[in-house]
């Protein structure tokens, strides 16, 4: 089913995407030879008037060709219905297009998800006051408190605890000035975030979860890491840490942390059976911490959870409101990527987006248009950008174009598109290989393959 939700998933992203390029074309009398849903060869195409219609078996795309379209087109040149000929203007309203329907797509959509309402966090809308500190964590060693209240971060005002999460994750590996409200004094505290090493993502120590459902099950074990080496399985519970007994996983985790690296022996609990297994932590070097590569997820009874609805005008409203949220953090991310203050391994690839569309599929129909949206919007902004290859990238030089007044030289544009076609083939590259290796592990994948010719 993970397989059934991607390709529904991609497939309507794709349909949209090209639907946009295509309307635009024929509205404005350019010659669209073919419209592809899907990369290689055709599963199934037909022709109606001048267009060839096609699907095909890689979902990670699609395109519409224009006549004209490529520059080296010498027969199309002279035709008035090639894409080279009709206005610079023109150019850019088809190429942008695409990204334009996906863009309202998404807002479409996040409009009927609060509509149908959705399941989230009853935390998420709460005045941000720390239900706790983590010890030895960044919040800790700044001196955060219980019951502080956190009124803005780098000077952003922050009214619930989803604008603080949402800022705190992106910025892994940066400074941020907390306001804080003290029983009535605002201080100011200056707290690096570090990297949660399992998630990858940013974190300071007064994050909700981790003072939620604080019971020491482990969810996910990490592929390659110490506790899947022991034999540590998802489900285990862990009880004592070297026959001392741990409260929870907050506990667990300081532990094992401060361990310096040496042999820690586990009791663990699998249904009915108890066992001990000795782990030997690694150094996570981005963290500064002693890990064994087990991760915490969330379960329903460890979270409050509250229905989110709204009438036609109101759910309007919010979904517009989410949907400027993340594109938000879609630019804040963006920036950081560029910049090198966030790793390429905290996005992620077509694996984990399999895997997400058929994890909100499996919460309802609502929780797969949110993911559907929010995909919708990462596409529409990310082929925006001025990368040759991608729409951006013509509308750049078609940018270029109307200040030099004359098109850009063939091979200028041969190159810059070779240029791009290599970055991102290459980012394509890494991240499915992070991918890989935080679902299945690298070497327990090669592992697998030998095992099938032996």
């Amino acid at each position: 089913m993970t397989i059934i939700y991607f390709v529904i998933a991609i497939g309507i992203l794709i349909l949209v995407h090209e639907l946009g390029h295509f309307l635009l074309a024929r509205r404005n009398d350019i010659r669209v030879e073919k419209f592809s849903i899907g990369f290689g060869p055709k599963i199934v195409s037909f022709k109606r008037g001048e267009t060839e219609y096609k699907i095909a078996p890689i979902p990670l795309g699609g395109y519409v060709k224009m006549t004209g379209e490529d520059p080296g087109d010498a027969e199309a040149a002279s035709d008035p219905r090639s894409f080279a000929q009709k206005s610079i203007w023109t150019r850019i309203k088809v190429v942008s297009a695409g990204p334009i329907m996906n863009i309202l797509l998404a807002f479409l959509l996040m409009s009927v998800v609060f509509m149908l309402g959705r399941m989230e966090p009853s935390y998420l809308s709460e005045t941000p006051r720390l239900m706790g500190v983590k010890k030895d964590s960044p919040a800790a060693r700044e001196g955060l408190r219980r019951g502080d209240i956190i009124k803005a971060i780098n000077g952003k005002e922050m009214s619930s605890w989803d604008g603080v999460q949402k800022e705190i994750i992106i910025s892994a590996g940066q400074t941020l000035n907390f306001e804080i409200d003290r029983d009535g004094l605002v201080i100011e505290k200056k707290i690096a975030v570090e990297t949660l090493p399992e998630l990858k993502v940013g974190f300071v120590g007064i994050e909700p979860l981790f003072f939620m459902g604080d019971e020491a099950r482990i969810d996910q074990v990490m592929a390659n890491g110490p506790a899947a080496k022991a034999g540590i399985k998802a489900g285990d519970r862990v009880l004592t840490i070297d026959n001392k007994p741990v409260e929870g996983w907050t506990e667990m985790a300081g532990i094992i942390h401060s361990s310096g690296g040496k042999d820690i022996t586990l009791t663990v609990e699998r249904g009915e059976e108890r066992f001990e297994v000795r782990v030997k932590p690694n150094y996570n070097k981005t963290a500064d911490k002693w890990v064994i590569g087990i991760v915490k997820g969330i379960r329903p009874s460890d979270v409050p959870m509250k229905e989110r609805k709204y009438g036609f005008i109101e759910a309007i409203k919010n979904g517009f409101n989410e949907c400027f949220k993340l594109i938000g953090l879609t630019f804040a991310v963006v920036k950081k990527l560029f910049t090198l203050q966030l790793s390429y391994k905290s996005l992620g690839g077509p694996i984990q987006i399999a895997q997400a569309s058929a994890a909100a599929a499996s919460y309802g129909i609502s929780e797969f248009l949110y993911f559907l949206a929010f995909l919708s919007l990462q596409l529409g902004i990310l082929n925006l950008l001025p990368i040759p290859i991608l729409d951006g990238g013509h509308i750049l030089f078609c940018g270029i174009e109307a200040v030099i007044r004359r098109p850009v030289p063939e091979k200028v544009r041969s190159v810059a598109q070779y240029v791009g076609l290599v970055f991102l083939l290459t980012l394509f590259l890494f991240i499915t290989i992070n991918d890989i290796d935080s679902v299945w592990g690298i070497k327990n994948l090669g592992e697998k393959v030998l095992n099938i010719f032996k």
